[in-house]
């Protein structure tokens, strides 16, 4: 798979430094989600899934306290601060939106058989307690994702993620990114905001149970404002329609709530799949994780750019940055494309929240900002900045979708001609057929996907005419005749992940022994949801001319 001007993410090895003397990033493997679900505020597991084929359960610690508990043998390894734990305020039932509540979690204990992480749930405004937060049930999202201490490389893989992007205050996308080709689109204002997912017929059977959303404020100076209501309002066969509602939670005029409130925010929707898929990621999106101290320290951290480096700094109270760096990654690029999910880390109760947001300082320099305020106290309408540590993941929505086409003799793909080669004509990536007669020769073709997306690939054949005729099979997942959907220029290599090829073969004899003239015949390769192409070429000539 090529690594397009530089900045494609990998899973190779990379030189990870950072600043506070430790070494750290995410597992080399294909996903670095562990788990993620849906719980409600009684500690009910409603809907959860894992890649490490464990069991999932909730522990009610009692009013706001939950213990999220993975049982998988020999799966896990290292210290609770190899983890990050995202989460967030959840509603169903439609009618709570007037709330300034706040969820929060991190890992608490770590053995190779279990993880064992804490969910704190509370009210940020309320009249009992003017300094501070009170326990209260809440319904909650959840994503539990790998950072391991020690290693030297990561994986921009992510299972089950859905959709991602970036809403204005006034409700348009900024940014967004749908897998799978599944459009996205926003609307609203005044903090009361929803975001579709569309696509026709793909939702069929699915429940507002099988979305885990997690919104985040867009914000790097002082706030009192969240984005973590998030109720999945339908679900029909071609879209889903989720509620996202940002609030003010230390507002004058209201005591004990939140306050709608208009401000940007990111989004990140995964989908609950009916069986768990792991390590068969949909895309590769994930850019970067981190854990930092509540001194603004990089506990562990890493990004999935070739020979990067991260590092972050404290810049005053509750102000922290966290740098990307990698040589001409993000020449061109916007900050806007990148999609930022944080949250305090932290087992007990507190009434702290946290913002973010993403500048790019140079072509080499990707900047997180982050603020963390304490957001309940009675001699302030604003929030007042506060020290806290903040589990860090971030994404980029600038998808890149691309088929890359390969052509030989042989079925090895390693013998093909035309990796990381990409063209319209074939150049560089095309194979001579020695035909006899009317005998037939084969040869083979591979269509792989060096996107970020899981992708479909129409293949065309261009250039055979009344001379040439080809019989194509598909060979992965079992020998099936496309010769009509290739000459027709239609879907051939379905659902190809990341990574990943589809191999075909051809069957070449000329029509007739009086006509044997040179041909040149043209594959293309199309992707499905972003258009992209690439070409192979066949040559066929008569045998011994």
């Amino acid at each position: 798979m090529k690594i397009t001007n530089n900045i494609r993410r990998c899973a190779g090895a990379l030189t990870l430094a950072i600043t506070f003397g430790f070494a750290a990033s995410l597992v080399a493997q294909d996903d670095s989600l562990i788990a993620m679900g849906v719980v409600n505020g009684s500690g009910t597991l409603v809907n959860s899934t894992n890649t490490v084929g464990g069991v999932v359960s909730i522990i009610d610690q009692g009013i706001g306290d939950h213990d999220i508990v993975v049982d998988a043998a020999g799966a896990f390894g290292g210290s609770s601060s190899d983890y990050v734990v995202m989460v967030a305020k959840r509603d169903n039932n439609g009618i709570s939106y007037d709330t300034d509540n706040y969820v929060y979690g991190k890992m608490e204990a770590v053995t190779a058989d279990k993880l064992t992480a804490t969910i704190r749930s509370q009210d940020l405004e309320d009249d009992a307690n003017k300094n501070g937060p009170l326990a209260a049930d809440n319904d909650y999202n959840f994503v539990i994702r790998k950072i391991e201490v020690g290693t030297s490389t990561i994986s921009s893989a992510s299972s089950h993620l859905m959709a991602l992007g970036q809403v204005s205050s006034v409700g348009t996308i900024v940014s967004s990114f749908g897998v799978n080709g599944v459009a996205v689109s926003s609307s609203g204002a005044g903090g009361s905001y929803e975001v579709t997912l569309s696509k026709t017929g793909f939702f069929a059977g699915d429940d507002i149970n099988d979305y885990v959303v997690l919104p985040i404020v867009r914000d790097s100076s002082l706030t009192d404002q969240v984005a973590g209501t998030s109720d999945i309002e339908t679900v029909s066969n071609d879209e889903v329609v989720i509620s996202i509602r940002v609030h003010d939670v230390q507002d004058g005029g209201n005591g004990n709530g939140g306050t709608l409130a208009s401000d940007d925010f990111y989004f990140t929707v995964f989908r609950i799949p009916s069986s768990p898929a792991g390590g068969k990621p949909d895309s590769t999106l994930l850019l970067a994780a981190a854990n930092l101290s509540s001194g603004g320290a990089l506990l562990e951290g890493g990004s999935s750019l070739p020979n990067s480096v991260v590092s972050s700094t404290d810049v005053a109270v509750g102000l922290y940055e966290l740098d990307i760096n990698a040589t001409g990654a993000f020449a061109g690029k916007s900050s806007n494309q990148y999609v930022v999910m944080a949250t305090v880390r932290l087992g007990f109760a507190n009434d702290r929240t946290v913002s973010a947001s993403v500048g790019i300082q140079n072509d080499n320099t990707l900047r997180i900002f982050l603020s963390t305020q304490d957001v309940e106290n009675d001699l302030s309408v604003n929030g007042d900045l506060a020290d806290r540590e903040v589990a860090v993941v971030v994404y980029d929505a600038g998808a890149i979708l691309q088929p890359d086409l390969l052509i030989g003799r042989k079925r090895a793909q390693k013998s093909m001609k035309g990796n990381d080669r990409y063209n319209s004509g074939g150049g560089g990536q095309g194979v001579k057929l020695e035909l006899p007669g009317t005998g037939k020769k084969n040869f083979f073709f591979a269509a792989q996907n060096d996107g970020d997306s899981i992708d479909n690939f129409l293949i065309k054949e261009k250039g055979a005419g009344k001379i040439v005729k080809i019989k194509y099979f598909r060979l992965s997942g079992g020998r099936t005749n496309v010769t009509g959907a290739i000459r027709t220029g239609k879907r051939a290599a379905l659902q190809v992940r990341p990574g990943k090829s589809v191999v075909f073969q051809g069957e070449a004899r000329y029509r007739s022994t009086s006509k044997t003239p040179k041909r040149n015949i043209r594959l293309i390769g199309t992707s499905d949801f972003g258009g992209a192409k690439d070409t192979v070429r066949a040559t066929p000539v008569l045998e011994n001319n």
